[in-house]
């Protein structure tokens, strides 16, 4: 099951830096988790930093998840044991893909306190394990709602296997939307889990400590900027286009 919602937000402009963010529930209350970005990325601590007419994907399915539940939406599942090699061909970083496993219940939410920062969410079914996935569709924006359950990251590589960067969420008892923003580089694979992938650590499934809800994705805005560059670039092809005819 998924659906395609679409929210007002921005896209921050922040790239090639290390943030730490401490997060701010409904009400003004402080969380004491926290979200890291490394590498050419912005981190999104926000849902509403997700630009209009993202896709959600809720997991509201089967365990373990089918691997093309998503593919309609632009997101292919990785099968369990594929090496992250053989996923994205030039990739240099090691380690294994995992199914993607889901439970349900009244106890489903319970790694997820009450209020959740960022504007995220806890459903009916919850995902565990971790996830590496590919899209067919341009995507520069990733996030997911994390859990309080350990240290989690969300790894993002370019199509040439190169890795774009990384958003680590550092919970205390907490639970948040957390997101990664590559600007304009399109994501060609992402990995969710508890391995710091982005400093050479092996990816691994990570037993049942990545605990997430609630995937979204989609492509991020140019700035008003880089549109205007991109609009003179045109015109001037244009024009010397017309001055060889």
């Amino acid at each position: 099951m998924f659906e395609i919602r679409s929210h007002l937000g921005f896209r921050c402009a922040l790239a090639q830096m290390t943030l730490t963010t401490a997060l701010l529930a409904v009400g003004g209350a402080a969380h004491a988790g926290t979200i890291t970005a490394q590498g050419a990325v912005t981190a999104l601590t926000n849902i509403s930093q997700v630009n209009p007419g993202f896709v959600s994907a809720g997991f509201e399915t089967t365990s373990p998840v089918p691997l093309n539940s998503y593919t309609a939406l632009g997101m292919d599942i990785a099968p369990e044991g594929a090496s992250l090699s053989s996923i994205l061909p030039g990739i240099a970083s090691t380690g294994t893909a995992s199914r993607v496993n889901t439970y349900s219940g009244p106890l489903a939410c319970a790694d997820f306190p009450a209020t959740i920062g960022g504007g995220g969410s806890c459903s009916g079914s919850v995902a565990f394990i971790g996830m590496v996935a590919t899209f067919s569709v341009p995507v520069t924006q990733f996030g997911v709602t994390f859990s309080k359950n350990g240290t989690q990251y969300i790894t993002a590589w370019a199509s040439d296997g190169s890795v774009i960067g990384q958003v680590g969420w550092a919970p205390s008892a907490d639970a948040s939307f957390v997101g990664i923003d590559t600007g304009l580089t399109p994501i060609a694979m992402v990995a969710l889990g508890n391995d710091d992938v982005f400093n050479g650590a092996t990816y691994d499934v990570g037993g049942t400590a990545a605990i997430w809800d609630n995937a979204v994705w989609n492509a991020s805005v140019p700035e008003p900027g880089t549109l205007a560059l991109l609009g003179l670039g045109l015109a001037g092809l244009a024009a010397a286009r017309r001055r060889k005819q």
